[in-house]
């Protein structure tokens, strides 16, 4: 009968998924109708003190902290604790996935907050687990990257380690989520400018992305200038040219010669042949970063406005005075 199909809790668990395919294609609106037309379907047949209830007001939360809207994610999570905090206890996944949510909602701008989630979603997974479960890597995770960005570094180092220790255990030595670990730890020491272990660390994870991605792969291009950018730290600019040309060819081959990431590897190339006093090189990498910059944002934008400051710099050094001049001209007009 109608009523039947209308209020069935199968037809709830249908929304349930279709909702979830709506999201994973990047559908939110979608995927929010029909997590709503699940949540109501279980309000009605089975009430509000119900795990599948709880499951709901996580999913709708995670969809409007994806849109943006985190005064409804919050809403949605205070309704989803609320019931679990009454019907399952402290200590339960249900609670601990929607301190998670919250700390994920309050990580866009208010880190303090989201630290304290994040450790109050890990306490309770801790409890249930152990230590060395699976599930505690991305926790761990979380809470390094909010020590990281509150410039806490050695709090950070200390949670990606034990990510780090988990994935490699689970997974073992060449998961791309390793990859990550070791990519985050190397961001981490570049932060506290020890530029040994973060060149090491962006080595151990570009090695793990060969592996798994062979050399053509778009990801390897930030992987590369990261490596790049240690390098020019140290001075050893032969090597950063020599990565920084790898990640240009591969934007290349990706992108297309239009774009903005290709402007940017010629315009850091070109800066490192002035610092070798390789003008005409130099002069050639400026030239196209230029080129594509105006094709893409025009004169007037301050990234444009960079390769005219460069290239001008070259220009006069190489004793072109009017064309230096001009250049130098076109950065006064952009600021």
């Amino acid at each position: 009968s109608r009523s039947f199909v209308e209020y069935h809790p199968g037809v709830a668990t249908s929304y349930n998924y279709l909702a979830g395919a709506y999201s994973n294609k990047g559908e939110l609106d979608k995927a929010l109708e029909y997590y709503h037309k699940s949540l109501v379907m279980r309000l009605k047949t089975i009430g509000e003190n119900h795990t599948s209830v709880i499951i709901s007001y996580i999913n709708i939360a995670n969809v409007y902290s994806g849109k943006g809207e985190l005064d409804k994610a919050l809403e949605f999570f205070g309704k989803s604790l609320t019931i679990s905090l009454n019907t399952l206890g402290e200590n339960h996944p249900n609670v601990a996935d929607t301190y998670g949510g919250m700390a994920n909602v309050y990580y866009s701008g208010a880190l303090d907050e989201a630290r304290d989630y994040y450790h109050k979603s890990l306490t309770i997974r801790l409890n249930i687990h152990g230590e060395n479960h699976p599930d505690l890597a991305t926790p761990y995770n979380n809470i390094a990257d909010v020590y990281s960005d509150n410039d806490e570094l050695d709090e950070a180092l200390n949670y990606y380690r034990k990510s780090l220790a988990i994935r490699i255990h689970t997974y073992g030595e060449n998961h791309p989520s390793v990859a990550v670990s070791y990519n985050n730890m190397a961001n981490a020491y570049s932060d506290k400018e020890n530029l040994h272990n973060a060149l090491e660390y962006y080595r151990k994870s570009l090695t793990i992305q060969l592996n798994n991605m062979g050399e053509n792969h778009p990801e390897l291009a930030t992987s590369y200038d990261n490596i790049a950018n240690m390098y020019n730290e140290k001075g050893e600019l032969d090597h950063a040219l020599e990565y920084h040309h790898k990640s240009l060819t591969i934007k290349l081959n990706s992108l297309g010669e239009k774009h903005p990431d290709v402007a940017e590897s010629l315009h850091n190339i070109g800066v490192l042949y002035i610092e070798k006093s390789q003008f005409d090189k130099a002069e050639d990498a400026l030239n196209k970063s230029v080129r594509i910059k105006l094709k893409l944002v025009g004169e007037n934008h301050a990234i444009t406005a960079m390769s005219y400051a460069s290239l001008g710099q070259v220009y006069a050094i190489q004793g072109h005075i009017d064309r230096a001049y001009k250049c130098h001209h076109k950065v006064l007009a952009i600021y």
